[in-house]
């Protein structure tokens, strides 16, 4: 049995304009956060957000990392025993204090273990701003199928 497909011209340039608004949203927003990274970070009083503290999943806010960005940094997962013993060790010694520098613990198991911490810079006030977005691709997306 052959079948055969046809593209609706309509339903083609509607996703086309969903996928470029889209697209064009996230690169905006993209390069006005990146030019406030180049000035330097200074983490300081990370803030215990959610989760357990120094266990796999708690996330924490570093406010005004410099003058217009906060940071959101997630202890994403802890491999083979891994341990954070400090989030951020500003401790007299060895490093950078402005930097993050977390402490980690070698688990007890043979092989590799490590911590994995992932890293969001938000422009101060961006939240409301990142609402707006996803609300707009959901209008969007819903604008392409009802029509």
């Amino acid at each position: 049995m052959k079948t055969t497909s046809t593209i609706n011209k309509s339903n083609l340039s509607k996703a086309l304009l969903l996928i470029l608004m889209t697209g064009l949203m996230q690169i905006s927003f993209a390069q006005n956060g990146a030019s406030n990274l180049s000035n330097g970070l200074k983490f300081k009083n990370a803030t215990l957000i959610s989760g357990t503290d120094l266990q796999a999943k708690a996330k924490y806010l570093f406010s005004n990392v410099n003058d217009a960005t906060d940071a959101v940094i997630t202890i994403d997962s802890l491999v083979n025993g891994a341990k954070v013993t400090i989030l951020d060790d500003d401790s007299n010694g060895l490093g950078y204090k402005d930097a993050f520098q977390p402490a980690v613990k070698a688990g007890g198991i043979i092989g590799s273990s490590y911590a994995v911490f992932k890293m969001e810079f938000l422009k101060l006030a961006q939240i409301p701003q990142l609402c707006l977005i996803m609300l707009m691709q959901q209008l969007l997306i819903l604008m392409v199928i009802l029509l």
